[in-house]
């Protein structure tokens, strides 16, 4: 989930609220304050899921007023045969769970505008 959040936050969404934040709560970080971690680690298990996701980066359904709806399972499906993945109903399942991540962030952005 972490990792399609920080796809669709253009990979430094948690710096930037923090900083946001910060900024609206009146805060002032002292000089030399280090902004937190714009990386994250991804286990083992999951290093499968979340290359897969990021290889769906062209198939995301995307509705008459810009909005972003979520994949295209057709396209994910294609995916799953062209990588010739064994494990799909995990791995879909998995990949429903940073889906539904990643749109939540993509509305959260178009909130903010």
């Amino acid at each position: 989930m972490e990792a399609a959040q920080w796809w669709a936050n253009g990979g430094s969404g948690k710096a930037q609220q923090f900083s946001d934040d910060c900024a609206a709560l009146g805060i002032e970080l002292p000089a030399g304050f280090a902004q937190p971690e714009t990386c994250f680690k991804v286990e083992a298990e999951n290093w499968e899921s979340v290359m897969v996701f990021l290889s769906l980066d062209t198939q995301w359904q995307i509705g008459a007023m810009g909005e972003v709806i979520g994949l295209n399972y057709a396209g994910v499906e294609s995916v799953f045969r062209i990588k010739r993945i064994k494990n799909r109903e995990a791995l879909f399942d998995d990949l429903q769970i940073m889906e539904r991540a990643a749109v939540t962030a993509f509305r959260e952005q178009r909130q903010k505008k």
